[in-house]
C-alpha cells in the first residue's frame, strides 16, 4: 500500500473562517494506488470543500448519511458538517479538491442549485484543469492571482449547477467543441492560431 502523489497549493493550516465575501482557501489533488486513505473530521471544518472523483471510487459521510461516489461525481461539504471519507483501494484513484468560503458562498451555491451534497460532473477535464489552475495561481499569493482563483471556482460552481439542473446546452458545432476542449486541456500553453486551425481540420 502506498500513496503515489499528493499535491496541495499550500501546506499550512487552511481551516479558517473566511472573512471575505468569497475566497479560495486551498486546492489540490491526490493520486492513490492501492492505498486505503481515510480522512475523519467529526466536527468538520470552518469552510466548504468540493471533492471530484476523477478516477476510482470513494465513500463520504456527513450529517445526512453515507454516500458512495464513483468516477465523474462531486461531493460538497459545508462548514461544521461531519466529514468522514475514504478512497476505496483500486489500481488507481485520483481526487481533486478545493477548500473555500466567505459570506456570500452559501448564496452563490444556492443560486447555482447546489443545495445537496452529491452531484454528477462527468468525465470532462474541466474540473481537473480548474483545480490545476487554482493550485498554480494560489501559490503566487497576490491579490490578482487570488481573484483569478475565485473566478475559476465561480465558473466551476456554475458548471456543476448547469450539469445537474436538467437543462441542456444548445448543441454546438462539433468542430467548435473540439477546439474548446483542446483549449481547456492546454490552457497554460501558448497556442497559436495555426495550431487551432489544424485541430479544426
Amino acid at each position: 500500500d502506498f500513496l503515489t502523489n499528493f499535491i496541495s497549493a499550500a501546506f499550512y493550516d487552511d481551516d479558517v473562517d473566511v472573512k471575505e465575501n468569497f475566497a479560495v482557501n486551498n486546492a489540490g489533488k491526490v493520486h492513490l494506488s492501492g492505498y486505503n486513505f481515510l480522512n475523519s473530521r467529526p466536527l468538520g471544518r470552518m469552510d466548504y470543500q468540493l471533492l471530484y472523483i476523477k478516477a476510482g471510487e470513494a465513500e463520504f459521510e456527513n450529517n445526512e448519511g453515507k454516500f458512495r461516489l464513483k468516477s465523474g461525481q462531486v461531493f460538497l461539504y459545508r462548514p461544521h458538517e461531519k466529514q468522514v471519507y475514504w478512497y476505496i483501494p483500486t489500481p488507481e484513484s485520483v481526487v481533486y479538491w478545493v477548500h473555500f468560503g466567505g459570506r456570500l458562498t452559501e448564496k452563490i451555491l444556492s443560486t447555482a442549485g447546489l443545495k445537496e451534497s452529491v452531484f454528477d460532473f462527468g468525465k470532462s477535464p474541466e474540473f481537473a484543469n480548474s483545480v490545476d489552475f487554482m493550485i498554480k495561481n494560489f501559490r503566487l499569493n497576490d491579490s490578482f492571482s487570488n481573484m483569478l482563483c475565485c473566478s475559476k471556482l465561480f465558473e466551476l460552481i456554475c458548471e456543476i449547477g448547469l450539469k445537474n439542473s436538467g437543462a441542456k446546452k444548445e448543441s454546438a458545432d462539433p468542430e467548435i467543441e473540439k477546439i474548446s476542449s483542446f483549449i481547456s486541456s492546454h490552457y497554460s500553453e501558448n497556442i497559436s492560431n495555426s495550431e487551432l486551425a489544424k485541430k479544426a481540420n
